[in-house]
């Protein structure tokens, strides 16, 4: 699996925007808040809601490294005997987990009650499903993830650092060619330096490989991201849908540097976006097309640095 390695369009570390206040009782921006729709009336918008994608590589960064530990919990109790209920504690004394998989054949449910692991407190179910080959083995190449049950979802807790998601999530690869595609609900809240929103509602990426030692990527579906936080000042944020006219070109460093990609929100506002390969942007919206320098880009907190 191969999550994390040029599939991100750099880092989140701007890809947030400023949302309104959270109507869900946390502080800072709201489910609701990603999930209006983002406006797209000017080249400084479009660029914002272009740097979404930069979200994506997180959130997959996240969900792999939990399904990581998942497969290798399935793989150790496998050991001690196939289709068992085990109850483990975690750190010590420090809550437990409920693992099963007697439900169905290549499927992995866990129970975080308290449980604390490497220094952060897990509580939720996780189940993963391998899809094609096997955990057992070591041969899955398609898996997918559910976070939550019954509309609860999984929290992690760190050092004042909250993560909270559920929906599903899935990764398959075949021949050098990757698909993530998310349905997804995630809130992050880190005192006051970071609070987001984050919303992936039919959202795919897919990486191809097989051209080279650059990848190509395709985007397509909705999403929505609000946040606020001492560093962050880009906008209003929400939901848009993104639909890859032509492919995104990334370089070694994983900036695009090719491609075409239409964005639209449900207020039927549409806007064009072309990478080009010095990292500028040209954006298309009400009729006219200019250009956003990468520089600029990075001042709307698309791009790290």
């Amino acid at each position: 699996m191969r999550i994390g390695v040029k599939t991100g369009i750099v880092i989140l570390a701007g890809g947030m925007m400023v949302g309104c206040g959270s109507s869900d009782g946390e502080s800072g921006p709201s489910i609701n808040d990603a999930r209006a729709p983002a406006p797209l009336d000017s080249p400084s918008d479009v660029a914002v809601a272009a740097s979404y994608i930069n979200a994506v590589s997180v959130i997959n960064g996240g969900v792999a490294e939990l399904g990581e530990f998942n497969p290798l919990v399935a793989r150790k109790l496998y050991v001690a005997g196939s289709k068992l209920k085990v109850e483990d504690s975690c750190d010590g004394d420090n809550g437990r987990f409920v693992y099963d998989d007697t439900t169905a054949e290549e499927t992995v449910r866990i129970e975080f009650h308290g449980c604390r692991l490497d220094g952060a407190v897990l509580n939720g179910t996780l189940t993963l499903e391998c899809l094609s080959g096997s955990f057992d083995d070591e041969s899955c190449v398609n898996e997918r993830v559910t976070f939550g049950e019954n509309g609860a979802d999984v929290s992690v807790v760190e050092t004042g650092e909250v993560f909270r998601i559920k929906g599903i999530w899935e990764f398959s690869e075949v021949a050098g060619f990757e698909t993530i595609s998310q349905t997804l609900e995630a809130r992050v809240a880190s005192g006051e330096d970071l609070q987001a929103a984050y919303v992936a509602d039919g959202f795919e990426m897919d990486i191809d490989y097989s051209g080279g030692a650059d990848p190509v990527i395709f985007v397509n579906g909705k999403l929505g991201l609000a946040a606020v936080g001492t560093d962050f000042d880009c906008g209003l944020g929400g939901m848009v849908t993104y639909n890859t006219l032509t492919q995104i070109g990334l370089n070694a460093d994983g900036d695009p540097v090719s491609g075409r990609v239409r964005l639209n929100n449900a207020q039927s506002q549409v806007a064009i976006i072309e990478f080009q390969s010095n990292g500028d942007l040209s954006v298309t919206v009400n009729g006219g097309t200019s250009t956003v320098t990468r520089a600029q880009y990075s001042s709307l907190c698309a791009i790290n640095g």
